[in-house]
């Protein structure tokens, strides 16, 4: 992270060699970030106090990277891409949520062809019947 003006950089936590794209909750209390284990083969979504307390792992799915890990409206929904080799070698992407707590992990929709920076560019999110719902803009 870096500071206000941007050019300082800010340690936040050390959890592996390669920790990244860390993310405020909205209510300011938690940090959602990826570290790399398995040398840079597997990357999972970490939730920690803004305090660095309550560390926790979230995902730890073997030879995938789980990544870009933004917080939707409400704090206790992450969203976060899922990319992997399949069994072709070639590179599939997709689009995941869970709860802050782990559960309700869900995969929202594959993306082909390697779009899953893009994708998460052209998130949005919509408020329906008082429920967050994801739509992917194309």
């Amino acid at each position: 992270m870096s500071d206000e003006q941007g050019p300082q950089r800010l340690k936040v936590i050390d959890v592996t060699r390669a920790d990244g794209y860390p993310e405020i909750s909205p209510n300011a209390k938690h940090i959602a970030f990826y570290g790399k284990y398995d040398n840079f083969k597997t990357w999972s979504i970490h939730v920690v106090d803004i305090n660095r307390s309550n560390l926790k792992r979230l995902t730890d799915t073997k030879n995938v990277w789980d990544s870009a890990p933004p917080w939707l409206a409400d704090g206790e929904i992450i969203l976060f891409t899922r990319e992997y080799k399949n069994d072709q070698g070639e590179w599939q992407g997709e689009l995941w949520t869970m709860k802050r707590d782990c559960s309700e992990q869900i995969r929202h929709q594959a993306l082909h062809g390697g779009l899953v920076l893009l994708a998460i560019l052209k998130f949005c999110f919509i408020q329906a019947s008082g429920q967050e719902k994801l739509r992917l803009q194309t």
